[in-house]
């Protein structure tokens, strides 16, 4: 079964659109997508309510109360009414008028190519500056936030380092900055001593340092890191 609605504009209380559909709970009449731009330049200018004229026929009796009201009201392109309807109805488009600029968008449109009259696109510019998160929407984005910029603790890092370093043995090479040595790690402050770790790793991770930086010293190729000085002792 179908139904015939139409729109009308508030500001000048006429009807400016004639539609049938077939779906339940009116929603094509509802819909403001699949509209012309005449339509699109209406709505921007007025707010409009829908009213269903005739409900529970057969699509046929439909499309040809379609063409009835059509006729009756007119059509703007053609100057002789008040619809911005482009056919004149009936599920089809006998009695559309393409202007030169109407057939070059669907020559266009043909080739690959989709092109938006400006009239189109102040009018997505304009919902879209109007739309509304739901709060339901609004806790999703900053939970996705917060898993984008997740902190990740110095003890994480040094646990994925080792992780990664026990994964690929054949990187852990001597002379290599960040090189794990074996043996325990001497810990001087000023020239005083100040504890013995297991390790390098081990150090970085009680002195809170980095480990690569810590590995540089016993190289020799820095002198300290975070004002303590190493020493490394083979077992």
């Amino acid at each position: 079964m179908a139904y015939v609605y139409r729109h009308i504009r508030l500001d000048k209380n006429e009807p400016f659109y004639i539609g049938i559909g077939s779906d339940l709970n009116y929603k094509r009449a509802n819909e403001k997508t699949r509209r012309n731009d005449i339509w699109n330049r209406i709505v921007m200018m007025s707010r409009y309510r829908i009213e269903i004229m005739v409900d529970d026929i057969s699509f046929a009796d439909a499309k040809k109360k379609e063409i009835d009201l059509i006729k009756l009201y007119g059509r703007k392109d053609k100057n002789n009414g008040t619809l911005c309807n482009l056919t004149d109805g009936g599920d089809g488009t006998k009695g559309s008028i393409l202007s030169d600029e109407h057939k070059k968008a669907i020559s266009r449109a043909q080739k690959g190519r989709i092109i938006m009259t400006p009239e189109r696109r102040l009018y997505l510019s304009q919902i879209r500056k109007g739309k509304l998160f739901t709060q339901e929407q609004k806790d999703k984005l900053k939970e996705r936030c917060k898993t984008k910029n997740k902190y990740v603790s110095p003890e994480l890092r040094l646990y994925r380092s080792n992780k990664m370093k026990a994964n690929n043995p054949s990187k852990n090479k001597t002379g290599k900055a960040g090189f794990n040595f074996k043996g325990n790690v001497l810990v001087f402050k000023g020239g005083v001593f100040i504890n013995e770790y297991c390790g390098v790793n081990d150090t970085a991770l009680k002195l809170n340092l980095q480990a690569t930086k810590i590995s540089a010293c016993i190289l020799g190729k820095r002198k300290t890191h975070g004002g303590y000085t190493f020493k490394r002792i083979n077992l």
